[in-house]
């Protein structure tokens, strides 16, 4: 596919050269196409940014939203927090060894019209939460299941973002700190709300 080869190989300048190296022509001249399919599909840089972005999103939508269902099934008795950490980890690795990853998240500040696309991607990955925070910890408070599964989704990606960006020797202290706090916020939630389905978490 045309779309999918450009994408691929927009991804390869971003991952060698920065959001600054992305030129038209060179990803034209990677996906061996001519350079009037590039604007075919992508008017703009900010729209091959845009459509980047997008598709990343859309992968980190996959493997939270698969992770809780095979980790967390709503039928399950206990929440184990050792799942967490497991899913904190698969989320981080995916973010680590996506070259481009980096550079994409900058963008996310550099184009304004990304932020709208930020907090949707919030939204929708706080969705996938929300009914397992509301089935273990939070039954009779739906609201603030709801926004306890926002808070953590910015939470986690946001310092993952910041993993990512950083040295290679500083990024698993980051995400093993983060797994030790989300940890220990998720325990607070079950005694504050009483364990709710929580068995007893860690």
């Amino acid at each position: 596919m045309r779309l999918q080869a450009l994408l691929d190989a927009a991804e390869g300048v971003i991952a060698e050269s920065g959001l600054q190296g992305l030129a038209m022509r060179e990803v034209a001249r990677r996906a061996n196409l001519p350079i009037a399919s590039v604007y075919h599909y992508f008017p703009s840089m900010a729209g091959l940014v845009r459509a980047l972005v997008e598709r990343q999103f859309e992968k980190m939508n996959g493997i939270l939203e698969s992770g809780l269902q095979a980790r967390f099934p709503i039928s399950g008795a206990e929440f184990k927090v050792e799942q967490v950490e497991a899913l904190i980890d698969d989320i981080a690795s995916f973010f680590f060894n996506t070259p481009s990853a980096p550079e994409l998240m900058a963008g996310l500040h550099a184009y304004p019209d990304l932020r709208a696309i930020n907090i949707e991607d919030t939204k929708k990955n706080a969705s996938f939460l929300e009914p397992i925070i509301a089935h273990f910890f939070l039954r009779h408070e739906p609201e603030r299941a709801k926004m306890t599964a926002i808070v953590l989704v910015e939470w986690v990606s946001a310092t993952i973002r910041f993993a990512t960006a950083s040295p290679p020797d500083v990024r698993a202290k980051i995400v093993d700190t983060l797994k030790t706090l989300v940890v220990l916020a998720l325990k607070g939630l079950a005694e504050t709300d009483g364990g709710v389905n929580a068995g007893q978490p860690g």
